[in-house]
């Protein structure tokens, strides 16, 4: 049986909010929302957000998706918001080390705009000290991402 777009939203928003950190990011009043300047033309609108505390987040919305952009990954214009909260309740269901790997990340609505709201995690993928600082994660690391086909 294939779920339809609300059946996701609704299976999703029901297992929100077991784990702190999904509280905080359901739940925080929002400091700033401010559209996120990418190096990637092609890429999905993102949202800088400050939180309270000045915790930083992205927020992807259901509306910002570049259909281009997700038919090339397989996707949907609807799904990419759904499959990175989705990557988060697998990681918390596995425990560590995957829940030090992969965000936090929430359905949320900001400013009216529906999507996901990951823990923001900064760096720069080209730079390859955070592979080196932590040579133990690669593996785990590497099963998500094809566990998921990411």
């Amino acid at each position: 049986m294939t779920l339809d777009f609300s059946q996701r939203v609704d299976n999703l928003r029901t297992a929100q909010g077991s784990h702190p950190l999904e509280d905080f990011l359901l739940n925080s009043p929002i400091v700033s929302y401010a559209r996120h300047q990418t190096l990637h033309p092609g890429a999905n609108e993102t949202y800088l957000v400050v939180l309270a505390q000045g915790q930083l987040a992205f927020h992807k919305p259901f509306s910002g998706i570049n259909p281009t952009l997700a038919g090339a990954y397989g996707q949907k214009q609807d799904t990419p918001p759904i499959h990175e909260c989705a990557a988060w309740r697998l990681a918390f269901a596995f425990g560590s080390p995957f829940t030090e790997l992969i965000p936090p990340c929430v359905l949320r609505a900001i400013s009216g705009n529906h999507g996901s709201l990951c823990w923001g995690v900064t760096g720069d993928p080209i730079v390859p000290g955070a592979f080196l600082a932590a040579t133990d994660q690669i593996d785990a690391a590497a099963f998500f991402d094809s566990l998921i086909a990411q």
